[in-house]
């Protein structure tokens, strides 16, 4: 064995002796042959190392960083950072014994370059359980990797990644106006072809754009910054990956009866239901024959359908109510919804069901995060072992629930396009996070959070702004009335801008309101040369932040003798510069319109 002072490491995270090294693979592979045999670890001679690092059966770590990740970390100038990063992954992927004989991290070799190639919910810590299979490696390896970055720069790289995905989650939750609204309600059909219009439009316009995993940018920041942000993006893909997991793979029974529906809205709101009063509710809805009771034939029709149960029902909820408080308390911490008054008639009776049914049809779901051996689970089993039960499989309750809620008020194919949607914009972000810069990332996210929100804003409502529009258009210039040519669609785009921004529409309004009269009081010379019609252009901002703003080109045609103003285009400008900048990112498409 080698004396201490001999094996002092060099290229350890936080270590500053550059100066001391000689900034070679050789010297760090030397360094790591003399840790093992100090620590008693795997003897391996230098060469044997160095072939853990990169070989000709691509197994090798700067193999799989660049095969897996698309990380490319013999680009970066820095041999220093270079050579601590790879030890550090030395370190994690290939020191140490094999998982299977040991549950302790810190001895284990974990190959944590193909976990972070498969984003799982098991792969992070949540807030939805504390059970995880590798939540403590990942937020280990993130606090390590900080080590190595200003404090400034970690911290606003974290606010930013929270920022990002809370506006994408916002997104995603815009989608129920399109499902569970009073509007969606009355008129599901039309809500049906807004989502299907929304899912083309993001498929189309969006998706189909955005370059593949194979686009290669020169790196701007460091390595240690470049690995901190794939770490972070990680962490929301894995929240994405299972959602989209989720969609595809839990079962959706059939919609229930309109004649139920009907029944369901009616009683939504009858009552609240208690934690005291579930033993008293089961006790008298499981009374054989008749009972005086119109509230519990109420019960009985909402959870059932019928109000006269046979021995199976009894049994199936008596096994429902069992469970039911585990499951909604999920619901309730997922959701972050206050059920400590009790639960509302609607979402108790949508949980009753959804177990009976789960549990007659032996439901299981698949979690299959990397390594696991074990990925079939029964959802029951799930439920029974309480707060010790994966992210992914609570999850996919939750989002049961919904799917049964929305399909007992009738909108069942509502949220199958909804869910549709979703995986849609999933795999917008996945595209989103090949931004390893994060400067790209920032200037693809806008971009693409841009096209995607207004997506979301349906066509009635930018119509209903375009009506606003016509009538300060009419007040302005009395007579005149606004109207849409056949080609001219993308002025409903316009519209859909000035919903967040009305004092802008007003200005615009009293600008244009300023053309029409300038025109209108253009005299003619003679009869010929009275000109009856004018296509015009107009530019104006919308300021989106104190930093940012977007400029817009209206185009459309003012007709003095018909009194019409027609809008006929609508587009946004943008310099050169910024045209240039996001075509050397690969949004080049998006510059097509």
């Amino acid at each position: 064995m080698k004396e201490w002072w001999k094996v002092m490491p060099k290229y350890n995270l936080g270590q500053n002796e550059k100066t001391k090294c000689l900034l070679t693979m050789n010297e760090l592979c030397q360094e790591i042959a003399d840790e093992n045999e100090t620590e008693n670890m795997e003897s391996n001679s230098v060469e044997a190392i160095r072939n853990k690092f990169k070989n000709s059966d691509q197994s090798g770590i700067i193999n799989k960083l660049e095969k897996l990740l698309y990380f490319h970390i013999e680009e970066f100038t820095d041999k220093y950072s270079r050579l601590k990063f790879l030890k550090y992954l030395y370190n994690i992927e290939k020191r140490g014994i094999s998982k299977s004989k040991s549950k302790l991290y810190n001895k284990t070799r974990v190959r944590i370059i193909d976990i972070l190639n498969k984003p799982r919910l098991d792969n992070i810590k949540t807030d939805i359980t504390s059970k995880s299979a590798y939540g403590s490696i990942t937020t280990m390896m993130k606090k390590n990797i900080a080590i190595e970055l200003a404090e400034d720069i970690q911290k606003s790289k974290q606010v930013y990644f929270e920022h990002l995905n809370s506006y994408w989650d916002q997104i995603v939750t815009k989608l129920f106006d399109y499902v569970m609204t009073d509007r969606a309600l009355c008129d599901p059909a039309t809500a049906l072809k807004e989502l299907e219009r929304i899912r083309v439009f993001l498929e189309t316009r969006v998706l189909s754009r955005l370059p593949n995993k194979s686009l290669k940018l020169p790196y701007k920041e460091s390595a240690f910054e470049i690995f901190y942000n794939i770490l972070l993006s990680h962490e929301v893909l894995c929240n994405d990956a299972d959602r989209v997991n989720i969609n595809y793979k839990i079962s959706l029974d059939d919609p229930p009866t309109k004649q139920y529906s009907e029944i369901f809205k009616k009683y939504e709101e009858k009552f609240v239901v208690t934690s005291e009063k579930i033993p008293e509710i089961l006790k008298k809805i499981c009374i054989k024959g008749p009972i005086e009771d119109s509230d519990i034939d109420i019960i009985k029709k909402m959870m059932t359908g019928k109000t006269l149960l046979d021995a199976v029902d009894v049994k199936n909820l008596k096994f429902a109510f069992k469970y039911v408080e585990t499951l909604l308390g999920w619901f309730e911490n997922v959701k972050k919804i206050d059920f400590s008054e009790g639960y509302n008639f609607s979402i108790f009776t949508t949980a009753i069901q959804e177990l009976i049914s789960v549990n007659a049809n032996k439901e299981i779901f698949v979690n299959d995060f990397y390594g696991n051996k074990y990925t079939a689970k029964s959802m029951i089993s799930a439920l029974k072992n309480g707060e010790e039960v994966e992210a992914v499989i609570k999850q996919a309750w939750i989002n049961k629930l919904e799917n049964r809620y929305a399909s007992n008020l009738g909108v069942h194919e509502l949220i199958r396009a909804k869910r549709s949607v979703e995986n849609v914009i999933f795999e917008i972000k996945k595209k989103l996070f090949i931004y390893q810069n994060m400067e790209d990332l920032q200037v693809a996210n806008e971009m693409i959070t841009y096209f995607v929100s207004r997506s979301l804003i349906s066509r009635d409502v930018a119509m209903d702004i375009g009506a606003k529009f016509g009538e300060l258009i009419n007040k302005n210039c009395s007579e005149y009335r606004f109207i849409i040519c056949d080609r001219g669609i993308n002025v409903l785009n316009m519209f859909r801008e000035f919903l967040l921004y009305e004092k802008t529409m007003e200005e615009v309004v009293d600008d244009i309101s300023d053309m029409i009269r300038d025109f209108e009081s253009e005299q003619a010379v003679n009869d010929y040369s009275f000109i009856v019609a004018r296509e015009m252009f107009y530019t104006f901002e919308i300021q989106l932040s104190n930093t940012h703003e977007k400029r817009f080109l209206f185009n459309f045609i003012v007709n003095r003798k018909d009194k019409v103003l027609e809008g006929l285009n609508f587009m946004e400008m943008i310099s050169g510069e910024e045209s240039q900048e996001k075509i050397e990112i690969g949004l080049g498409k998006f510059m097509l319109g």
